[in-house]
């Protein structure tokens, strides 16, 4: 009986010792085993934040605008993300209830830092939504493309004037 304590004595020994030294509040540190060198605790940094980069075209749902993603090649300029605003959603994003109320026309877009301007000429709206909805179209969805297109501007810090009517931002028309 003595013979078969001595190996599971040792057994025991050997499992303690790799079990390395007590840390705080008694509890056993594992090291040594697997190539697995201990350490303290890791800072992770900070959280993610701040705007996400990339082209939306802000599109009209029930409840207000709804930013949607395109992905796509780098935006050359603003002509071309209202262009992207008149072609309208996709059929997946009409079923989930989007809409464009900015259907064509004709307009000049110029930006400058974080100023926008929109001369329209001839804009053909869809008539079942509100000119606030409509201006809120054009406002997110060029302030958001003139922060791609101007390293340093927020979409935020963009103003957009359309007309005579401005400037706004985005969150003028987001609801509170």
């Amino acid at each position: 009986m003595r013979r078969a304590a001595l190996p599971a004595a040792l057994l025991a020994l050997l499992v303690a010792a790799a079990c390395g030294p007590t840390g705080a509040h008694g509890v056993k540190r594992l090291t040594g085993l697997a190539g697995v060198t201990a350490t303290g605790v890791l800072d992770g940094g900070e959280p993610a934040s701040g705007i996400t980069r990339g082209l939306r075209v802000y599109f009209v749902a029930d409840d207000g605008l709804r930013p949607v993603p395109r992905p796509g090649p780098p935006l050359k300029d603003l002509a071309t993300v209202v262009k992207h605003l008149m072609a309208g959603p996709t059929e997946v994003e009409q079923r989930a209830g989007l809409t464009t109320l900015v259907r064509g026309g004709s307009y000049e877009v110029t930006g400058k830092g974080a100023e926008i301007d929109v001369q329209i000429t001839r804009v053909v709206f869809d008539g079942g939504g509100s000119d606030e909805l409509v201006s809120g179209q054009l406002v997110c969805t060029l302030a958001r493309a003139q922060s791609q297109l101007v390293p340093g501007i927020r979409p935020d810090e963009v103003r957009v004037t359309l007309g005579n009517q401005g400037p706004f931002t985005c969150a003028d028309f987001r609801k509170n």
